[in-house]
């Protein structure tokens, strides 16, 4: 009879610990991963918003052309990139060098996002993020696809 107890007993140990304790584990890394990873996104969009700005080529109007420009010819280093990114990020955002030569610009990818995804909310909330749509200001580019290899934010050109 002892012995049937002790083994519910056990049984009802893995059950608490398989249905409370693992999923607050899970879900706390899950929470501290999404927080670094947006961290870095909104790290990178202001390196480059700063190249821009100490270069002298950050658009201070709504001139379409000047900021045309701008925004296709973004660059970092690739060492800069792949430091702190991996080529994609929860099919949301992906940092893609031109190649891979430290000179070459790298551009940001933005798709449109999933908003049942907590990370895509996050991402497309980011403020940054909306500083540089408003940028982009082409509301015909809506269909996600990369058209004429222009990267697209949010299905804008970025």
């Amino acid at each position: 009879m002892t012995r049937i107890i002790e083994i519910f007993i056990l049984i009802a140990a893995v059950i608490i610990f398989v249905f409370v304790f693992l999923p607050r584990v899970t879900g706390e890394n899950n929470r501290a991963a999404i927080t670094k990873t947006v961290f870095e996104i909104k790290q990178v969009l202001n390196e480059i918003t700063m190249y821009h700005i100490r270069n002298g080529s950050f658009p201070n109007t709504k001139d379409a052309n000047q900021t045309n420009l701008v925004l296709k010819n973004i660059s970092t280093t690739y060492a800069q990139v792949t430091q702190r990114s991996s080529e994609r990020w929860d099919k949301c955002i992906y940092i893609k060098p031109l190649n891979s030569q430290n000179d070459k610009p790298a551009r940001i990818y933005i798709a449109k996002t999933d908003t049942q995804n907590e990370f895509c909310q996050n991402v497309q909330n980011s403020q940054m993020l909306q500083e540089w749509l408003k940028l982009s200001d082409d509301d015909n580019k809506t269909d996600g696809t990369y058209k004429n290899e222009i990267p697209l934010i949010d299905g804008k050109v970025f």
